[in-house]
Protein backbone atom coordinates (compact mmCIF):
# COMPACT_ATOMS: atom_id res chain seq x y z
CA UNK A 1 0.00 0.00 0.00
CA UNK A 2 1.49 3.69 -0.60
CA UNK A 3 1.50 5.77 2.07
CA UNK A 4 0.92 9.32 2.33
CA UNK A 5 4.20 10.19 2.81
CA UNK A 6 4.83 9.18 -0.89
CA UNK A 7 2.26 11.55 -1.96
CA UNK A 8 3.26 15.41 -2.94
CA UNK A 9 2.55 18.30 -0.87
CA UNK A 10 0.17 20.38 -2.75
CA UNK A 11 0.98 22.10 -5.12
CA UNK A 12 2.83 18.70 -6.24
CA UNK A 13 0.92 16.55 -7.45
CA UNK A 14 0.85 12.81 -8.95
CA UNK A 15 -1.39 11.27 -11.49
CA UNK A 16 -3.88 9.39 -9.87
CA UNK A 17 -2.90 6.00 -10.49
CA UNK A 18 -5.06 2.18 -9.74
CA UNK A 19 -2.00 1.89 -7.19
CA UNK A 20 -3.60 4.78 -5.15
CA UNK A 21 -6.89 2.70 -4.42
CA UNK A 22 -6.42 1.52 -1.06
CA UNK A 23 -5.43 4.88 0.42
CA UNK A 24 -8.18 6.53 -1.16
CA UNK A 25 -10.82 3.72 -0.40
CA UNK A 26 -9.66 3.94 3.05
CA UNK A 27 -10.28 7.50 3.73
CA UNK A 28 -13.55 7.06 1.48
CA UNK A 29 -15.07 4.59 3.71
CA UNK A 30 -14.35 6.78 6.69
CA UNK A 31 -16.53 9.45 4.86
CA UNK A 32 -19.10 7.22 4.06
CA UNK A 33 -20.21 9.71 1.00
CA UNK A 34 -23.50 10.14 -0.86
CA UNK A 35 -22.61 12.02 -4.02
CA UNK A 36 -21.20 9.27 -6.76
CA UNK A 37 -18.03 11.16 -7.38
CA UNK A 38 -16.56 10.38 -4.04
CA UNK A 39 -15.94 6.52 -4.90
CA UNK A 40 -12.81 5.11 -6.21
CA UNK A 41 -14.17 3.39 -9.32
CA UNK A 42 -15.49 6.76 -10.49
CA UNK A 43 -12.63 8.41 -9.85
CA UNK A 44 -10.39 6.00 -11.48
CA UNK A 45 -13.02 5.54 -14.72
CA UNK A 46 -12.21 9.46 -15.51
CA UNK A 47 -8.58 9.95 -14.37
CA UNK A 48 -7.25 10.14 -18.05
CA UNK A 49 -10.13 12.69 -19.69
CA UNK A 50 -10.17 14.56 -16.23
CA UNK A 51 -6.38 14.48 -15.62
CA UNK A 52 -7.10 13.75 -11.93
CA UNK A 53 -3.96 14.03 -9.70
CA UNK A 54 -3.27 13.45 -6.11
CA UNK A 55 -1.59 15.55 -3.28
CA UNK A 56 -1.34 16.18 0.54
CA UNK A 57 -2.75 19.15 2.21
CA UNK A 58 -3.21 19.72 5.98
CA UNK A 59 -3.12 15.87 6.76
CA UNK A 60 -5.86 15.23 3.58
CA UNK A 61 -5.72 13.84 0.28
CA UNK A 62 -6.32 16.56 -2.37
CA UNK A 63 -7.83 14.95 -5.96
CA UNK A 64 -8.19 17.61 -8.36
CA UNK A 65 -8.57 17.91 -12.39
CA UNK A 66 -9.46 19.69 -15.00
CA UNK A 67 -12.80 20.16 -16.83
CA UNK A 68 -12.87 22.07 -20.40
CA UNK A 69 -13.69 25.44 -18.47
CA UNK A 70 -12.03 24.83 -15.33
CA UNK A 71 -9.70 23.33 -12.77
CA UNK A 72 -11.71 21.36 -10.01
CA UNK A 73 -11.09 19.23 -6.62
CA UNK A 74 -12.75 17.22 -4.86
CA UNK A 75 -13.95 17.56 -1.31
CA UNK A 76 -10.39 16.46 0.16
CA UNK A 77 -10.11 13.69 2.57
CA UNK A 78 -9.13 13.66 5.68
CA UNK A 79 -10.30 14.54 9.37
CA UNK A 80 -10.29 18.55 11.33
CA UNK A 81 -7.71 19.60 9.14
CA UNK A 82 -10.15 19.48 5.88
CA UNK A 83 -12.00 23.05 5.96
CA UNK A 84 -8.30 24.79 6.22
CA UNK A 85 -7.27 22.33 3.06
CA UNK A 86 -10.26 23.54 0.91
CA UNK A 87 -9.14 27.45 1.99
CA UNK A 88 -5.91 26.88 0.93
CA UNK A 89 -6.61 25.25 -2.19
CA UNK A 90 -8.53 27.18 -3.44
CA UNK A 91 -6.77 30.28 -2.44
CA UNK A 92 -3.83 28.84 -4.35
CA UNK A 93 -5.83 28.81 -7.92
CA UNK A 94 -7.58 31.78 -7.31
CA UNK A 95 -4.03 34.13 -6.41
CA UNK A 96 -2.75 32.42 -9.72
CA UNK A 97 -5.75 33.48 -11.67
CA UNK A 98 -7.02 30.12 -11.79
CA UNK A 99 -10.65 29.35 -12.66
CA UNK A 100 -11.49 26.50 -9.55
CA UNK A 101 -14.28 25.08 -7.88
CA UNK A 102 -14.68 22.34 -5.21
CA UNK A 103 -16.89 20.20 -6.99
CA UNK A 104 -20.01 17.88 -5.76
CA UNK A 105 -20.79 19.25 -1.90
CA UNK A 106 -24.18 18.53 -0.35
CA UNK A 107 -25.55 21.07 1.61
CA UNK A 108 -25.19 18.98 4.64
CA UNK A 109 -21.97 19.29 4.31
CA UNK A 110 -21.62 23.16 3.64
CA UNK A 111 -21.04 24.10 7.96
CA UNK A 112 -19.28 20.81 8.55
CA UNK A 113 -16.58 21.86 6.48
CA UNK A 114 -16.67 25.75 6.65
CA UNK A 115 -18.09 26.81 3.43
CA UNK A 116 -21.05 28.25 4.39
CA UNK A 117 -19.43 31.45 5.34
CA UNK A 118 -19.93 34.59 2.93
CA UNK A 119 -16.57 34.15 1.65
CA UNK A 120 -17.84 31.34 -0.42
CA UNK A 121 -20.15 30.88 -3.56
CA UNK A 122 -22.06 27.57 -3.57
CA UNK A 123 -23.74 27.47 -6.84
CA UNK A 124 -26.13 23.94 -7.12
CA UNK A 125 -25.57 21.74 -10.23
CA UNK A 126 -29.28 20.74 -11.44
CA UNK A 127 -27.46 18.36 -14.15
CA UNK A 128 -25.14 16.46 -11.64
CA UNK A 129 -27.48 15.69 -9.00
CA UNK A 130 -27.86 12.09 -8.77
CA UNK A 131 -30.79 9.80 -9.01
CA UNK A 132 -30.85 7.86 -5.75
CA UNK A 133 -33.50 4.59 -5.96
CA UNK A 134 -35.17 2.12 -3.16
CA UNK A 135 -33.60 -1.12 -4.21
CA UNK A 136 -36.50 -2.99 -3.21
CA UNK A 137 -38.33 -0.40 -5.94
CA UNK A 138 -36.04 -1.44 -9.23
CA UNK A 139 -36.01 -5.18 -8.10
CA UNK A 140 -39.91 -5.51 -7.82
CA UNK A 141 -41.54 -2.85 -10.37
CA UNK A 142 -44.85 -3.15 -8.42
CA UNK A 143 -47.34 -0.44 -9.14
CA UNK A 144 -49.42 1.37 -12.38
CA UNK A 145 -46.27 3.48 -12.33
CA UNK A 146 -44.27 0.74 -13.61
CA UNK A 147 -46.50 -1.38 -16.30
CA UNK A 148 -44.57 0.52 -19.18
CA UNK A 149 -41.37 -1.20 -17.53
CA UNK A 150 -42.74 -4.26 -16.52
CA UNK A 151 -44.08 -4.80 -20.13
CA UNK A 152 -41.13 -4.49 -22.16
CA UNK A 153 -38.98 -6.64 -20.07
CA UNK A 154 -41.86 -9.19 -20.98
CA UNK A 155 -42.02 -9.06 -24.33
CA UNK A 156 -38.13 -9.30 -24.35
CA UNK A 157 -37.83 -12.24 -22.36
CA UNK A 158 -40.64 -13.62 -24.95
CA UNK A 159 -38.80 -12.25 -28.24
CA UNK A 160 -35.38 -13.51 -26.66
CA UNK A 161 -33.08 -16.41 -25.29
CA UNK A 162 -30.87 -14.86 -22.78
CA UNK A 163 -29.19 -15.43 -19.47
CA UNK A 164 -27.42 -13.58 -17.16
CA UNK A 165 -23.68 -13.96 -15.60
CA UNK A 166 -21.73 -12.18 -12.72
CA UNK A 167 -18.55 -10.71 -14.54
CA UNK A 168 -15.04 -12.33 -14.24
CA UNK A 169 -11.54 -13.30 -15.72
CA UNK A 170 -13.76 -15.46 -17.46
CA UNK A 171 -15.78 -13.48 -19.85
CA UNK A 172 -13.84 -10.22 -19.54
CA UNK A 173 -12.68 -10.20 -22.59
CA UNK A 174 -15.93 -10.48 -24.06
CA UNK A 175 -17.09 -7.55 -22.40
CA UNK A 176 -14.19 -5.40 -23.56
CA UNK A 177 -14.73 -6.60 -27.03
CA UNK A 178 -18.58 -5.64 -26.45
CA UNK A 179 -17.90 -2.20 -25.18
CA UNK A 180 -15.63 -1.71 -28.61
CA UNK A 181 -18.43 -2.71 -30.85
CA UNK A 182 -20.98 -0.37 -28.53
CA UNK A 183 -18.37 2.29 -28.73
CA UNK A 184 -17.95 1.76 -32.69
CA UNK A 185 -21.47 1.56 -33.57
CA UNK A 186 -21.86 4.97 -31.98
CA UNK A 187 -18.90 6.48 -34.08
CA UNK A 188 -17.47 7.60 -30.01
CA UNK A 189 -13.92 9.12 -31.84
CA UNK A 190 -16.73 12.32 -33.28
CA UNK A 191 -18.30 12.50 -29.55
CA UNK A 192 -16.01 14.07 -27.22
CA UNK A 193 -18.54 12.92 -24.61
CA UNK A 194 -18.84 9.46 -25.50
CA UNK A 195 -14.84 9.21 -26.52
CA UNK A 196 -13.89 10.21 -23.04
CA UNK A 197 -17.10 8.05 -21.36
CA UNK A 198 -15.61 5.02 -22.98
CA UNK A 199 -12.00 5.24 -22.64
CA UNK A 200 -13.02 5.27 -18.35
CA UNK A 201 -15.18 2.28 -19.19
CA UNK A 202 -12.31 0.66 -21.06
CA UNK A 203 -9.92 1.26 -18.03
CA UNK A 204 -12.82 -0.15 -15.34
CA UNK A 205 -12.88 -3.49 -17.72
CA UNK A 206 -9.67 -3.66 -17.93
CA UNK A 207 -8.84 -3.44 -14.40
CA UNK A 208 -11.52 -4.99 -13.17
CA UNK A 209 -10.35 -7.63 -10.83
CA UNK A 210 -8.25 -5.08 -9.19
CA UNK A 211 -11.05 -3.00 -8.60
CA UNK A 212 -13.83 -3.33 -5.75
CA UNK A 213 -16.54 -4.12 -8.32
CA UNK A 214 -19.18 -6.16 -9.03
CA UNK A 215 -20.89 -6.90 -12.58
CA UNK A 216 -23.01 -8.50 -14.88
CA UNK A 217 -22.97 -10.03 -18.75
CA UNK A 218 -26.19 -10.96 -20.22
CA UNK A 219 -25.93 -12.96 -23.16
CA UNK A 220 -28.41 -13.45 -26.00
CA UNK A 221 -27.98 -16.66 -28.47
CA UNK A 222 -24.91 -17.02 -26.26
CA UNK A 223 -23.09 -13.85 -27.28
CA UNK A 224 -22.83 -10.38 -24.83
CA UNK A 225 -24.69 -8.12 -25.91
CA UNK A 226 -24.69 -5.64 -22.41
CA UNK A 227 -22.70 -5.28 -19.85
CA UNK A 228 -23.61 -3.30 -16.50
CA UNK A 229 -20.91 -2.78 -13.91
CA UNK A 230 -21.21 -1.19 -9.90
CA UNK A 231 -19.49 -0.78 -6.72
CA UNK A 232 -20.24 0.46 -2.96
CA UNK A 233 -20.58 3.91 -2.26
CA UNK A 234 -21.10 3.44 1.57
CA UNK A 235 -22.30 1.23 3.92
CA UNK A 236 -26.10 0.85 2.31
CA UNK A 237 -25.44 2.26 -1.36
CA UNK A 238 -24.57 0.32 -4.62
CA UNK A 239 -23.33 3.06 -7.16
CA UNK A 240 -23.84 2.04 -11.22
CA UNK A 241 -21.01 3.24 -12.86
CA UNK A 242 -21.60 1.39 -16.12
CA UNK A 243 -24.44 0.23 -17.76
CA UNK A 244 -24.03 -0.57 -21.92
CA UNK A 245 -26.33 -2.43 -24.42
CA UNK A 246 -27.57 -3.53 -27.59
CA UNK A 247 -30.60 -1.42 -28.24
CA UNK A 248 -31.35 -3.10 -31.36
CA UNK A 249 -32.91 -5.46 -28.54
CA UNK A 250 -36.00 -3.57 -27.21
CA UNK A 251 -36.47 -3.59 -23.58
CA UNK A 252 -32.38 -5.07 -23.15
CA UNK A 253 -32.06 -1.69 -21.10
CA UNK A 254 -34.98 -2.37 -18.72
CA UNK A 255 -34.38 -5.93 -18.52
CA UNK A 256 -29.87 -5.49 -17.33
CA UNK A 257 -31.29 -3.10 -14.43
CA UNK A 258 -33.87 -5.27 -13.12
CA UNK A 259 -31.71 -8.76 -13.43
CA UNK A 260 -28.83 -6.75 -12.13
CA UNK A 261 -30.74 -4.82 -9.06
CA UNK A 262 -31.83 -8.44 -8.02
CA UNK A 263 -28.48 -10.04 -8.50
CA UNK A 264 -27.05 -7.74 -5.73
CA UNK A 265 -25.81 -8.30 -2.25
CA UNK A 266 -28.67 -8.04 0.05
CA UNK A 267 -26.93 -5.14 2.31
CA UNK A 268 -27.55 -2.83 -0.02
CA UNK A 269 -31.26 -0.46 0.59
CA UNK A 270 -30.32 2.60 -2.17
CA UNK A 271 -28.71 2.37 -5.37
CA UNK A 272 -27.23 5.78 -6.83
CA UNK A 273 -27.86 5.77 -11.27
CA UNK A 274 -25.73 8.92 -10.94
CA UNK A 275 -26.44 11.94 -13.35
CA UNK A 276 -28.68 12.71 -16.23
CA UNK A 277 -25.63 15.47 -17.33
CA UNK A 278 -28.52 17.58 -18.52
CA UNK A 279 -29.51 15.64 -21.46
CA UNK A 280 -33.40 15.83 -21.61
CA UNK A 281 -33.64 11.89 -22.96
CA UNK A 282 -31.59 10.81 -20.02
CA UNK A 283 -33.19 13.02 -17.36
CA UNK A 284 -36.73 11.67 -19.01
CA UNK A 285 -35.52 7.82 -18.34
CA UNK A 286 -33.86 8.73 -14.82
CA UNK A 287 -37.57 9.71 -13.67
CA UNK A 288 -39.31 7.65 -15.08
CA UNK A 289 -37.71 5.05 -12.58
CA UNK A 290 -39.11 7.17 -9.96
CA UNK A 291 -35.87 8.26 -7.96
CA UNK A 292 -36.44 7.54 -3.93
CA UNK A 293 -34.32 11.35 -3.53
CA UNK A 294 -32.12 13.03 -5.44
CA UNK A 295 -28.21 14.18 -4.30
CA UNK A 296 -28.11 17.76 -4.72
CA UNK A 297 -24.36 19.04 -5.52
CA UNK A 298 -22.88 21.87 -5.09
CA UNK A 299 -19.79 23.93 -6.78
CA UNK A 300 -18.39 25.65 -4.48
CA UNK A 301 -15.58 28.72 -4.82
CA UNK A 302 -14.08 31.16 -2.85
CA UNK A 303 -15.24 35.17 -3.78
Amino acid sequence: MISNSTIPVFPDSVPLALEHREIVEKALEKRQPVVSEHNFTEIFMWKDSRALTLSMLDNCLIISGKAPDMHFMHLPLGNEGVPSAIKKALGYFRDKGIKCGLYALVPEEFEKFGVDSPEFIREPLRDQFDYVYLREDLARLEGRKYDGKRNLIKKFKEANSFSFEKISSANIEECIVFQEHWCKVRNCPDDLSLNEESTGVMEVLKNFNSLSCIGGALRIDGAIQGITVASRLNENTVLVHIEKANASYKGIYQVINNVFVNEMPGEFVFINREQDVGVEGLRKAKLSYYPHHMVEKHMVSLK
